[in-house]
């Protein structure tokens, strides 16, 4: 049954490909998938939590690590081909592992569905919309994902955002010990496969523990909490491309990333501005 919807959905991929691929929307798909990376989201995280809400960047990092897992699991289990694998032709990119679900599609609801949730502005509502479209369009475009594929990442993202709206709310006073009991089942559901994901939760809840034990600064200046925010950026991605080039101290530096992302990146910048301790003027 799956082996029929699937070869329907490729004359159906056939057909958009004939009708809008250029050179163009090639290059304009290819640099727009950047938004489905991890790199995209630290970006995003970073950006909310010290720019914008941080009650709202830490439940939306955790989400993204709980979407991340789920979707690594599903894969697995469903272990279904991509169009691109079944028709090279098909794939202005390809990828190697299975598709079913789509996790930029999880990404695109959940991110939408953030917005029309914290955000009053429709203009905001029509900017997540447009983003969700273009990330779920795109990745059928590049052949890297049937229809079914984006159908089935909706609905896990949909279900993800009930998650995030109705039962965080309910321990966000706790987020770090939220943080170590996520950290310990991810070592008991996965073990050595999801070892990183631990670590770098791990890393989370201490940072978290110590930004409530230590006084810190709320009330700064835009212009430090900017500098905070490009600090974390690039320390996180910094670490996280060490245990990639170096993977057997991959979980040394997914717990170190997780300890800069929420404690030591912003610790840094206070302590070179004197602003650990004391109220800003």
């Amino acid at each position: 049954m799956i082996m029929n919807l699937h070869k329907i959905e490729l004359d159906w991929i056939h057909q958009l490909q004939n009708a809008l691929r250029c050179p163009f929307l090639d290059n304009f798909f290819i640099g727009f998938s950047y938004v489905d990376s991890t790199w995209f989201l630290i970006i995003l995280v970073a950006i909310v939590w010290y720019l914008i809400n941080r009650d709202v960047g830490i439940s939306l990092l955790f989400i993204f690590i709980i979407s991340g897992v789920i979707n690594h699991f599903l894969k697995i289990y469903f272990d279904l081909p991509r169009p691109c694998q079944a028709e090279p032709i098909l794939g202005v990119i390809c990828l190697s592992s299975p598709g079913f679900p789509s996790g930029a599609a999880q990404s695109a609801t959940l991110i939408s569905g953030v917005i029309f949730a914290k955000c009053k502005n429709k203009i905001f509502w029509i900017a997540g919309l447009l983003f969700a479209f273009l990330l779920c369009f795109s990745r059928i475009y590049l052949g890297v994902h049937y229809f079914s594929d984006i159908l089935g990442g909706i609905v896990v993202g949909g279900f993800l955002l009930i998650i995030y709206l109705k039962v965080f709310p309910l321990i966000e006073k706790n987020w770090w010990k939220f943080a170590i009991a996520l950290s310990i089942f991810f070592m008991i559901v996965g073990g050595l496969k999801l070892i990183s994901q631990a670590t770098l939760t791990l890393g989370i809840a201490v940072g978290l523990l110590l930004t409530k034990m230590i006084e810190v600064d709320r009330k700064k200046s835009w212009y430090i909490r900017s500098m905070e925010t490009l600090t974390v950026i690039l320390g996180t991605c910094a670490l996280l491309s060490g245990g990639i080039y170096y993977p057997h101290l991959k979980i040394y530096f997914a717990f170190v990333s997780g300890l800069w992302f929420s404690y030591l990146g912003s610790w840094l910048i206070q302590k070179v501005f004197g602003l650990m301790g004391h109220k800003s003027t």
